[in-house]
């Protein structure tokens, strides 16, 4: 037996075969229960225009002194952050002058022994530090526009 000659089910018969949907999709429900869920989806469409009460119930809760309490938190967070940023910025100047000692440490200490690799060590830096500040210009600039 050939797949032609199968017998179709009622089911079958009420898809098209352009798709693996029903033409009518309130066929798909039974007919006891086809108004109930009509009225329902009406109702939810209806309400959805209501205006009044919020639709969180949890707003109506919501009174003065939580605001208070939500303004007090964001007050902590942004003195946190401003605490946070003034300690980086004291260990970047601690760091930069840190380097200054090492590299004048190292001028004097290859000074009188080798000029050339002093020499050498003071360019790479000069191009260390055009690269960074050509980097920290493009990234601000990306930032800014």
């Amino acid at each position: 037996m050939n797949s032609d000659d199968a017998p179709v089910s009622e089911d079958e018969r009420n898809i098209s075969p352009e798709s693996s949907t029903p033409e009518d999709p309130l066929e798909i429900v039974p007919p006891e229960k086809r108004e109930a869920l009509v009225q329902h989806v009406f109702s939810m469409f209806m309400s959805s225009f209501t205006f009044g009460q919020p639709a969180n119930p949890l707003l109506g809760k919501l009174n003065d002194e939580h605001i208070a309490e939500a303004l007090r938190q964001a007050d902590n967070s942004a003195g946190r952050t401003h605490e946070l940023q003034l300690m980086d910025r004291r260990l970047l100047v601690a760091l930069v002058l840190l380097l200054v000692i090492v590299f004048c440490a190292g001028v004097v200490y290859l000074l009188p022994r080798d000029k050339d690799l002093l020499l050498l060590l003071i360019q790479f830096l000069v191009l260390l530090a055009g690269g960074i500040g050509t980097g920290i210009g493009i990234m601000s600039r990306r930032q800014g526009s």
